[in-house]
């Protein structure tokens, strides 16, 4: 049976038991520095939040996501299972239960569900051998078979998170209980991960978010710095 904890301050053990699965699991560009984790576990005003699953005191998988209050959104940074339990339906458990604690965020926040959940996933030419292509179609396409859709009208890109390096290109996937979210509400919600996500945790500088938005053709706003 896999129990479900969240890491807080008080059970850092569970942060260092993840690291191997993480740094197995996702490419080297696209994984954050270990000590991002810990900055915002601290930072409670973030609403970040890191799911863990547990077998036997092994780490089974794991999901982190941020509550976006001034969006009404929720932003799934990464979620993956241990290879070594996969084909279970782990996976899909994992994605419920983090929904489920952002769906938690956004009714505390007075609304009556979250206006939509998204995901940054990595594109297949980001892949560097045959192993990452094959898990990056799978990636997707769980994605896909839990109802997130690719969002096309934005070439999205995310930004560099090693210093000296260019913005990546990923896929990213939305889902809404509404059909057809309007551009505009898109551009708000990567403006939002953006500002509370890249900025205020990663600490990356705005003039670096600022190239990734021209790239992406959205209109800066005064609350990014624009």
């Amino acid at each position: 049976m896999v129990f479900w904890r969240e890491i807080t301050i008080d059970n850092l053990h569970y942060l260092e038991a993840v690291f191997p699965l993480y740094d197995l699991v996702f490419p080297p560009e696209v994984r954050e520095p270990h000590f991002v984790f810990l900055s915002a576990i601290k930072k409670k005003e973030c609403f970040f939040h890191y799911l863990v699953g547990v077998e036997s005191d092994e780490i089974v998988s794991f999901a982190t996501a941020h509550y976006l209050a001034d969006v009404n959104t929720g932003f799934i940074v990464y979620i993956a299972t241990n290879p070594s339990f996969r084909k279970k339906g782990i996976g899909t458990e994992t994605l419920i239960n983090i929904e489920k604690i952002l769906k938690v965020e956004s009714i505390n926040a007075g609304h009556h569900d979250l206006r939509a959940i998204v995901v940054e996933t990595e594109k297949l030419e980001l892949a560097q051998n045959e192993t990452q292509k094959e898990e990056c179609l799978k990636r997707n396409l769980f994605f896909t078979k839990n109802k997130y859709s690719f969002y096309q009208a934005i070439s999205y890109v995310q930004p560099p998170l090693h210093n000296e390096e260019s913005p990546i290109s990923l896929n990213l996937f939305i889902k809404s209980a509404q059909e057809g979210i309007p551009k505009e509400e898109v551009c708000n919600i990567i403006s939002s991960i953006y500002l509370h996500k890249y900025h205020n945790i990663n600490g990356i500088d705005m003039k670096t978010l600022i190239n990734c938005f021209n790239m992406m053709n959205i209109q800066v706003g005064k609350e990014t710095g624009g």
